[in-house]
């Protein structure tokens, strides 16, 4: 069973990246750690590091950034941030370009494969 079928059977909220892109303003920001999507606005005014800290991740994967912080690696931050959890990322439909890629094929961002509007090579 692959994970993308296990998080419907849980009933497990999935959000695309142009949705969780949508949420990223102070009044509704939301980042994504590890695959998994958080909801943090509630928790801005609180974050150790600040404010800026979680408006520049707004609305996208925080991961990296996450990870490299050494106080984040605190179990406590880690069980406190299953509390904002809303869900998963969506893997992308088939026959979309994701990550950036269609560039190699010539294609350009937010044209999708087998739709008739693929540059010309």
């Amino acid at each position: 069973m692959s994970a993308d079928s296990t998080y419907k059977k849980m009933a497990i909220p999935q959000y695309t990246l142009e949705e969780i892109a949508k949420h990223n303003t102070p009044d509704d920001l939301w980042i994504i750690i590890s695959g998994s999507v958080y909801d943090v606005t509630a928790y801005i005014q609180k974050h150790p590091g600040g404010v800026e800290a979680l408006h520049s991740v707004a609305g996208t994967d925080a991961t990296k950034g996450f990870r490299k912080n050494k106080n984040h690696l605190h179990i406590a931050t880690q069980r406190d941030l299953r509390n904002f959890m809303i869900g998963v990322v969506a893997k992308p439909e088939k026959g979309k370009w994701s990550f950036g890629l269609g560039w190699l094929f010539g294609i350009k961002p937010g044209v999708t494969k087998g739709s008739g509007t693929e540059a010309k090579k």
